[in-house]
């Protein structure tokens, strides 16, 4: 089994998880014996953890290629920096000119 963790920012705002039971807000709570957040609802007094199942073979090659995309826009947008924004906004436009 894989542990994963970094779910702190699931419960900035827009984008919340929610409790199955009550449906309120779950807080985000790291507990080191599990190597991972968990997260714990206060009105129901219970904790809950993410279980991330594969379902690769559910999801259309067109689904897929577009979760691809939009990584590899991420980390384009990670490498541009104060300095070499107009070098890359000149390779844009001679990119719209081609």
């Amino acid at each position: 089994m894989k542990e994963y963790s970094g779910y702190e920012n699931l419960t900035e705002r827009g984008s919340k998880v929610y409790c199955p039971k009550c449906g309120d807000y779950l807080e985000v709570v790291e507990n080191g014996w599990l190597n991972g957040e968990l997260f714990y609802c206060p009105r129901e007094k219970k904790v809950f953890c993410i279980t991330l199942k594969d379902i690769t073979k559910k999801a259309s090659e067109t689904f897929i290629t577009s979760c691809e995309d939009k990584i590899r826009l991420e980390e384009i947008k990670r490498k541009i920096t104060r300095k070499n924004m107009d070098e890359v906004g000149s390779i844009i436009n001679l990119g719209k000119q081609l």
